[in-house]
């Protein structure tokens, strides 16, 4: 008996000790797997943004040049907030004689699928621009995306002209997600825009009219051409 209760002890040892190496086994195969996503979605992301920079830095000097200017007037508005000494005058001379020099109140550029992304980033947190235009650009359903999503962070845009690109489902469902917490945007131009062409343009549609019902700072919205139809015509009223 007691050496049939002690193989009993030894082979339940044993089955434990199975299982918890299985475990191990598990659990350092989800961690290695899980470290490879990881490292392609790292190395994806690299790879996206040499492009970017290959795309503005070599191939689209104004866009560069429009961003440096941006930049740095981001900069010298920093130093500006170090200056406490000086009087609200002085201050205010001074900011009007840098957005004289710095940041041209029209100034246009050519964006594309790479450098929209880009544009988008800086416009997240920019509290300067007012006014965006990239119609007939031939832009995207990405960079529609992209130029949208910035309406989450952005508080001080409030018209963008984006008529006349490839916009469609992508671009829809990011500005329904944006209009959801941004009270202060109120004009948007997406006219020429093949936005509802297929099911899952008239599900990001349906998505967008229940934002606009929420939504009580847009007050202008083209959406002549935009395939939205008698369906989208309902779900907007």
């Amino acid at each position: 008996d007691d050496a049939n209760h002690l193989q009993e002890c030894l082979d339940r040892e044993h089955e434990e000790y199975i299982e918890e190496k299985k475990r191990e086994w598990i659990e350092a195969l989800v961690a290695t797997r899980k470290e490879r996503i990881e490292k392609r979605r790292r190395e994806w992301m690299e790879k996206e943004m040499e492009e970017e920079r290959t795309e503005i830095m070599e191939r689209d000097e104004r866009v560069r040049d429009w961003l440096e200017l941006q930049f740095r007037l981001r900069e010298m508005r920093m130093k500006e907030e170090q200056m406490k000494k000086k009087t609200k005058q002085c201050e205010k001379k001074e900011e009007e004689s840098m957005m004289a020099a710095v940041a041209p109140r029209n100034y246009r550029i050519n964006v594309n699928a790479f450098s929209a992304r880009s544009l988008a980033k800086f416009l997240w947190s920019d509290t300067w621009i007012l006014s965006i235009d990239v119609s007939n650009m031939n832009l995207p359903d990405s960079a529609g995306a992209y130029l949208c999503r910035a309406l989450k962070g952005n508080s001080t845009l409030i018209k963008y002209e984006l008529g006349g690109n490839e916009f469609s489902s992508k671009t829809c469902k990011s500005l329904a997600e944006s209009l959801e917490v941004n009270g202060t945007f109120s004009s948007m131009n997406l006219e020429g825009n093949p936005l509802v062409v297929d099911e899952e343009g008239k599900e990001s549609f349906e998505m967008l009219s229940r934002s606009l019902a929420k939504n009580s700072g847009l007050v202008f919205l083209s959406l002549w051409m935009c395939g939205v139809g008698v369906e989208g015509g309902r779900a907007l009223a």
